[in-house]
């Protein structure tokens, strides 16, 4: 409350990164249909890396469930 909306602080520890929505991969410079997703600090998708599904991705190897992981 009091601030006009889109102005909430990033929070601490996550990055945002312009993917394309078609391959889960980081999109190029100047793409019109990428859209921003939030990642962990150093778990964002590399510029040359395949993209995998989400279920493989997030979280991978932290032993917790894949609810605790995402949330």
């Amino acid at each position: 409350a009091g601030r006009p909306p889109g102005e909430l602080p990033e929070p601490p520890g996550l990055i945002a990164v312009r993917i394309d929505p078609d391959t889960g991969l980081r999109a190029p410079t100047g793409s019109r249909n990428a859209i921003t997703e939030y990642f962990p600090a150093g778990r964002a998708p590399a510029a040359d890396t395949p993209g995998l599904p989400a279920a493989e991705t997030a979280g991978a190897g932290t032993g917790a469930p894949l609810e605790q992981q995402l949330f």
